[in-house]
């Protein structure tokens, strides 16, 4: 009798365990999911940015090294003039076919960036790179420095600092 019911208590034990890692392979793939969704929709931005593609919108556009995922590319007034909003979405289409394996829910991101108005070519920094006739601010041969702005060192960053002594 005892032994009828340990092996009950093994069994029911491992169809928890066995449920359990079936729940975190379910997750790892939506965080994995998620995250090439994520490493997809900066892509295409970056390379809409640089212009390697080119800025307009687009709809339902499939990725070549990636087919199972499409994106889209909206272009919208933004809040400040003379600057456009270019939304890129990307989302993973549903598995079709009959040995497609379900996935769940379909993925999908989006990522905003501001760039001027008219611009089809812009760096990764979302400023023209077609002269424009404004002025522009580059950081000094002092960037970078221990201040951490970028506007030069701090006001006696050169003198050694005074060191203070506690009586015993």
């Amino acid at each position: 009798m005892e032994v009828l019911l340990a092996t009950a208590i093994l069994l029911s034990s491992v169809l928890v365990l066995m449920e359990l890692a079936s729940i975190g392979r379910y997750y790892v793939q939506s965080v994995d999911s998620q995250s090439t969704a994520q490493m997809l929709c900066q892509t295409a931005l970056n390379e809409i940015l640089a212009g390697a593609e080119p800025l307009q919108e687009v709809e339902d556009r499939v990725f070549e090294d990636h087919p199972d995922w499409v994106y889209s590319v909206e272009i919208e007034p933004a809040d400040r003039p003379s600057l456009v909003a270019v939304r890129v979405t990307v989302r993973q289409q549903p598995a079709e076919g009959p040995n497609a394996a379900p996935r769940g829910k379909p993925k999908q991101f989006s990522l905003v960036r501001w760039v001027p108005e008219g611009d089809h070519r812009a760096d990764a920094t979302g400023s023209s790179s077609e002269p424009t006739g404004e002025p522009s601010i580059e950081p000094g041969p002092e960037a970078g420095t221990e201040s951490g702005a970028g506007f030069g060192p701090r006001p006696g960053a050169d003198q050694p600092m005074a060191e203070s002594r506690r009586g015993n």
